[in-house]
């Protein structure tokens, strides 16, 4: 969790904002790009939206195919990694 940032940093930045948490269930899909709120995302939700914050609960090992590369290349700020 070195790159990661505590998560008492964010008490009440977006207080009052919409928020969009997105799993990486098959109702992903139905997701495009979101707008006009913050979005949390876990694991490898980058490859159909670009979240605000990153929450990554899987190693790189177990993960298949290309699903860690939307993870090494996500420019969200990282609450958990590894």
């Amino acid at each position: 969790m070195s790159d990661a940032l505590a998560y008492t940093s964010f008490y009440g930045i977006h207080r009052g904002m919409p928020c969009v948490v997105c799993g990486c269930g098959r109702s992903l899909n139905q997701v495009d790009e979101v707008r006009g709120a913050i979005v949390i995302g876990v694991n490898d939700v980058g490859r159909r939206t670009c979240p605000d914050y990153l929450v990554v609960v899987d190693d790189e090992h177990s993960m298949a195919g290309e699903r860690w590369w939307f993870v090494a290349h996500s420019r969200a700020t990282r609450l958990r990694y590894g």
